[in-house]
């Protein structure tokens, strides 16, 4: 998966960049700091839920890529 389809926020442990697929977190919650192996878990159902739909929402952009561009 590109780059691009990441989204990215400051460990709050270590303050460092952890990055995540919206369009994994679905099958994979459990995000995991590369530097100090901090485990953040998505468990509040409404930011769940607006990831899922900001992921859906992603995916028709990208379908749509054709005749937006």
């Amino acid at each position: 998966m590109p780059d691009s389809y990441c989204l990215e926020f400051d460990c709050q442990g270590c303050k460092k960049p952890v990055r995540f697929s919206l369009f994994e977190i679905e099958h994979h919650p459990d995000v995991i700091c590369a530097y100090c192996h901090k485990k953040y878990l998505f468990e509040d159902e409404t930011l769940c839920r607006q990831l899922k739909q900001f992921a859906a929402l992603c995916g028709q952009i990208l379908d749509s890529e054709e005749i937006l561009g």
